[in-house]
This record gives structure tokens, sequence and C-alpha cells, in this order.
């Protein structure tokens, strides 16, 4: 902790950064997620895909809820 304060880095600010750019590489997963189902559901047909394009797009949807929700409190 000393060397970063003796040549002027703010630690928290790096640790701030890390986990915004952590969490933003969660939002492309989810991103990933929501295509892959979109393909699943096109190659096949079970009856259920509905349920599962809801569940993807609101694993999505809270990604993208934490992430706001990082800027704001970070």
């Amino acid at each position: 902790m000393e060397f970063f304060a003796a040549i002027g880095i703010d630690i928290w600010l790096i640790t701030k950064i890390l986990f915004l750019l952590a969490i933003g590489i969660y939002v492309v997963f989810a991103l990933v997620i929501v295509r892959q189902v979109g393909l699943m559901t096109r190659t096949l047909k079970a009856g259920f895909e509905f349920p599962i394009q809801l569940v993807a797009l609101a694993h999505l949807l809270f990604a993208l809820g934490t992430l706001g929700l990082a800027f704001v409190i970070l």
C-alpha cells in the first residue's frame, strides 16, 4: 500500500476499474448466452422455447442492471 501511495496511485480506483471491467465481461457473457439460446431454440423444437428465452433475457437484464448499479455505487 505504501508503494502505491508513494508513486501517487490510488489503489481503490484501480480496484473499482477492475470490478467494472469484470462486470462488463460478464455482460458480454450474458449476451453470448442470449445468442446461443436463440440458436438453440431455432434448431431444436421442444415446445418450451419461450420460457428458456425468457430466462436468458432475464439473465441479461440482471447483468445489465448489475453493471448500471455498479457504475452508480462505485
